[in-house]
């Protein structure tokens, strides 16, 4: 094969115009295609003196980076698991049905889906010292309500609630006596 020099670069003769503009298009060199010796090896002529702190650094810079990210992945999924653990006592609707004298409420689990809690007054615990976000226990379920969304069925938040049922303002109960006079012998 017989190949010439042009300012383009090598070009061989006698192939026909389809197959030179095919090596165009094509990646691949073949074999018998001449290899320029022309091109000298590099020689370093200068290496900064701060390239191996530049490396350092930067390898630092990517430490710190896959640190910060550990650390803003961590609350993007914590984040909905902390609400979570706040906003699943939180009563949504609360129906009331008065053929079976029971209510219902509705509150969010961690998906967003409604969950259902069926309830008559009699299960209804309210604790003497609320816990946090906490009005009442319905079947051990701690639930939280506003007292001010019952603006025109105030009447059910007193039941619900136990304000309907005498008030005990003991402060001793019999078997606390018994336990204090234990304590005295």
């Amino acid at each position: 094969m017989m190949f010439i020099t042009t300012k383009g670069g090598l070009f061989r003769m006698g192939l026909p115009l389809t197959r030179l503009t095919t090596r165009f298009c094509s990646t691949h060199v073949p074999k018998d295609f001449p290899r320029s010796n022309t091109v000298a090896e590099e020689k370093e002529i200068y290496k900064g003196i701060l390239s191996t702190q530049i490396k350092l650094m930067q390898s630092s810079n990517v430490a710190l980076m896959i640190g910060a990210g550990t650390f803003i992945s961590f609350f993007t999924f914590a984040t909905p698991l902390l609400i979570h653990t706040f906003a699943k006592k939180y009563v949504t609707r609360l129906t009331y049905n008065p053929a079976e004298d029971a209510y219902t409420a509705v509150t969010y689990n961690l998906f967003l889906r409604p969950k259902k809690i069926t309830f008559k007054v009699e299960d209804v615990d309210v604790p003497s010292v609320p816990g946090m976000f906490t009005t009442f226990k319905a079947h051990n379920i701690p639930l939280f309500i506003d007292g001010e969304n019952f603006k025109e069925n105030l009447e059910h938040y007193g039941k619900i609630m136990g304000y309907d049922k005498p008030l005990n303002l003991r402060w001793d109960n019999d078997e606390s006596l018994k336990k204090d006079d234990k304590k005295q012998f």
